[in-house]
């Protein structure tokens, strides 16, 4: 049986993790204000993350 993808979730899951991807090359090439954005974005795609994989398991 296939399961229904929630478009929106994997639209944050994608574009907060690559935001967070920017923010961290940012933060390493010295731009100390990226951490904070980065935290933010990386944890708004696992929360987002986690919750496509728990709706993927009721079905």
């Amino acid at each position: 049986m296939h399961s229904r993808i929630r478009w929106s979730s994997l639209a944050v899951v994608i574009g907060a993790g690559l935001l967070a991807l920017v923010c961290v090359t940012a933060g390493l090439r010295g731009r100390v204000w990226a951490w904070l954005p980065a935290l933010i974005c990386a944890a708004v795609a696992v929360r987002e993350w986690r919750a496509l994989r728990r709706l993927d398991r009721r079905g």
